[in-house]
C-alpha cells in the first residue's frame, strides 16, 4: 500500500491504493516529517488493519526531553490524512539519540492495537518495556503495564510483539549467546 523513497535529504512517501483487479484508485503524498529539527514528527511506517489506514510518527520534543508516537488516520476512500495527531505514548529521555523505541502491531480483526515503549538503554540494567494496548475505533487505552524483563539490556534490540483479539499481548525475544549459541524468549501479559 506504499511507496518509499528514503532520500535523506528530501524524503517522499507516497501511498498508492490499487482496487481488488490492480487498477490505481489514488496516489497520495504523505508528509515525511513536521515540525522543526528540536521540536519535530518523523514518518514511522503506514498499518492497514479493519478497513482502516493508520500513519505512525515519532516525535521529539527537546525542551520537554519527551520522545513519542503519534498516529494519524487516513481515509481510505480519499486517501486525505486527518489534520489531528492522536498521542500513544511518550517517554523522558536524556537525548534523542539514547531515547525510547516504539513498536506497533495489530490484533487478527485490527480492533486492538499493541503498543511496546522500549525504554532508554541503560548499561547493566535490565531492560525496561511498557505495553498498552488500545482500542483501533477511538484509541482509548484498554490496559497499560510497565515490565522489568530478566534479561540485560542490549544495543540494538529487537522485540517481535503481537496482541489477539481479546488483547493479550506478546513479546518474542532472540538473543544471540555466541556464533552457535541462540536463546529465545517469550513474555505474554494481559490487563
Amino acid at each position: 500500500i506504499g511507496n518509499l523513497n528514503t532520500s535523506i535529504s528530501n524524503q517522499q512517501i507516497y501511498l498508492k491504493k490499487f482496487s481488488p483487479s490492480l487498477n490505481l484508485l489514488f496516489t497520495k503524498n504523505i508528509p515525511a516529517s513536521f515540525g522543526t529539527f528540536n521540536d519535530s514528527k518523523t514518518y514511522l511506517g503506514t498499518e492497514m488493519a479493519n478497513g482502516q489506514i493508520f500513519v505512525f510518527y515519532r516525535g521529539w520534543d527537546k525542551n520537554e526531553r519527551q520522545v513519542s508516537i503519534h498516529v494519524k488516520m487516513l481515509n481510505p476512500e480519499t486517501g486525505n490524512l486527518s489534520n489531528d495527531f492522536v498521542l500513544l505514548e511518550s517517554e523522558f529521555s536524556k537525548s534523542q539519540m539514547n531515547s525510547a523505541n516504539f513498536v506497533y502491531s495489530f490484533s487478527p480483526d485490527g480492533s486492538k492495537m499493541l503498543v511496546l515503549t522500549e525504554k532508554p538503554f541503560e548499561k547493566k540494567q535490565s531492560e525496561e518495556v511498557r505495553l498498552q494496548v488500545f482500542n483501533t475505533a477511538d484509541f482509548s487505552s484498554l490496559w497499560k503495564k510497565d515490565l522489568v524483563l530478566k534479561d540485560e539490556y542490549k544495543r540494538g534490540r529487537s522485540n517481535s510483539i503481537a496482541v489477539n483479539n481479546n488483547g493479550i499481548s506478546y513479546i518474542f525475544k532472540e538473543f544471540i549467546e555466541s556464533s552457535t549459541e541462540r536463546k529465545y524468549s517469550l513474555v505474554t501479559t494481559n490487563a
